[in-house]
């Protein structure tokens, strides 16, 4: 059915702000899957810099190094008075301006409500990222709260593969976090440069990111925004951090089993997300497949041309073979890339930590298959809930195929040589044998006249050629007929004729 009205901005800025209780939610859903002017004006609100849940009245950032925002993000873009607003006098000559204890070298960028500044602390002679909650938002409840939450999030995970959080404090009214500054590009500003990475970038990218997530989770926490914009890759690919945990909830926080709540960028939004349905850690991981799945094909998993459509996909379809968009992915890494993406959380890895074991052991027999042997590979079990884990069988590693090699060459020598002996013997032992020597038949049945038994009392025989085993069937019947016949021992009597 075709809508015959449509909601008003401030309704719609309202929703994707969170703002609107279960009901009205429920309602501005149902119209928006038959509203296309409805639908338009929530993705061109989403574009002015509102997102979905409170993110349009929060801070956000997508990257803090040198390649920052403002080249790129699709919404405010730096003000002229940022400079006037932000930053005091300073006597330095290479500096922009003082904010706080920090000299301002330059602006890095600015996301829909916050400023990312480098900066140099002047007490530690040290260069910093400084994020600073915008001027205009500063009284915005909302976004003091996001803050705080980044903050306190942030500076709880302390691992190698999480931006550390160095400093949180308040200067003239406006909240602000310091952390160092990450050289170098996101992963998505990587793959927009240079196309989709190679097998092993990509793993060790992937199981980096999952160690970090790791982390995370053990101290209770969601991430609820894994994207490329959100891995920060340091010197190339050896080194990976996860940033922007402004959207990161406690598992036992009410905002995780509230309903109709939708959290996250909606290409990599996990199902349970898109439905705005309750979600734990295994969302993250749904996210992480989807990363995967851009880094090796170049593309996300679920596109369509409006937000509504991309969330609609994530729920319902499957996505396109990886495998048939780039031939290099091996089948190992496609079901695991597969079984991040499952819908149904249970059917999924259960943890990063499982997920990041695995891509690491299938990493190091990558860059060293003679040592290193094959990893396990997870499958679904019977169990909904568990995991089973058999050894890849379709690679055996080098010194396994020479094993096999030698091994059947071996048997087929063998196999030769008995068959040149059983050519040679057979002929000579039925051919030279005297005439008068020859051992007197045992009487045969009637149905096997025609087929040669063995000659009792020699150790050849001819019996069915290897051309016609048609016999060898009436051979047995004749065999069974004498079973009740005591053994006669050889030479045979004449006797034994008899029945």
């Amino acid at each position: 059915m075709v809508a015959r009205f449509h909601f008003d901005v401030t309704t719609l800025e309202r929703y994707l702000r969170d703002q609107l209780d279960d009901q009205q939610q429920s309602a501005l859903i149902e119209h928006v899957e038959s509203c296309e002017v409805c639908l338009e004006q929530i993705d061109t609100l989403s574009r002015q810099g509102l997102s979905w849940d409170d993110v349009g009245e929060m801070l956000r950032d997508d990257e803090l190094s040198e390649f920052a925002l403002s080249a790129d993000y699709p919404g405010i873009r730096p003000q002229e008075d940022d400079q006037t607003d932000l930053l005091e006098p300073t006597e330095r000559d290479d500096s922009l301006g003082r904010f706080a204890r920090y000299e301002i070298l330059e602006f890095l960028g600015r996301g829909g409500m916050g400023i990312v500044l480098r900066g140099l602390d002047t007490a530690l002679d040290r260069q910093c990222a400084i994020k600073v909650l915008s001027p205009r938002f500063a009284s915005s409840a909302a976004a003091r709260k996001r803050f705080s939450r980044e903050a306190k999030s942030a500076a709880a995970v302390v691992h190698p593969h999480v931006v550390p959080i160095l400093t949180v404090n308040e200067h003239n009214g406006l909240p602000y976090l310091v952390m160092p500054v990450v050289e170098g590009k996101s992963l998505q500003r990587r793959i927009e440069k240079y196309g989709p990475l190679s097998v092993i970038e990509s793993i060790r990218i992937a199981a980096q990111v999952a160690d970090g997530l790791s982390a995370a989770h053990v101290q209770g926490l969601v991430h609820r925004d894994i994207k490329p914009e959100n891995i920060l890759l340091e010197n190339g690919v050896e080194r990976v951090q996860i940033t922007d945990f402004g959207l990161a909830r406690a598992v036992d926080d009410a905002s995780m089993t509230r309903s109709g709540v939708i959290a996250g960028t909606p290409q990599y939004m996990s199902p349970e997300q898109a439905h705005g349905d309750s979600i734990d850690h295994r969302s993250d991981l749904f996210s992480l497949g989807s990363v995967m799945y851009f880094m090796l094909a170049g593309r996300s998993p679920f596109r369509a041309e409006t937000t509504m459509g991309v969330l609609n996909r994530i729920g319902k379809d499957t996505p396109r073979s990886l495998r048939s968009i780039n031939a290099d992915v091996p089948f190992w890494l496609e079901e695991i890339v597969t079984k991040l993406l499952e819908k149904p959380r249970e059917d999924r890895f259960q943890s990063a930590e499982e997920i990041s074991g695995l891509l690491n052991q299938w990493l190091a027999h990558l860059q060293t298959p003679d040592s290193v042997p094959m990893p396990v590979r997870a499958l679904p079990s019977e169990g909904k809930n568990s995991t089973v884990l058999i050894r890849k069988a379709s690679r055996p590693a080098n010194n396994q195929r020479w094993l096999i090699a030698g091994s059947l060459s071996l048997i087929l020598l063998i196999t030769l040589i008995i068959l040149l002996i059983g050519k040679v013997l057979t002929p000579t032992s039925v051919q030279h044998q005297p005439a008068n020597e020859t051992l007197p038949a045992r009487e045969q049945d009637p149905a096997t006249q025609e087929t040669p038994g063995i000659a009792e009392g020699t150790g050849w025989n001819s019996g069915p050629s290897l051309q016609d085993t048609s016999n060898l069937l009436d051979y047995s019947d004749a065999l069974s007929q004498d079973a009740d016949r005591p053994f006669q021992s050889r030479p045979v009597p004449d006797t034994a004729k008899q029945d």
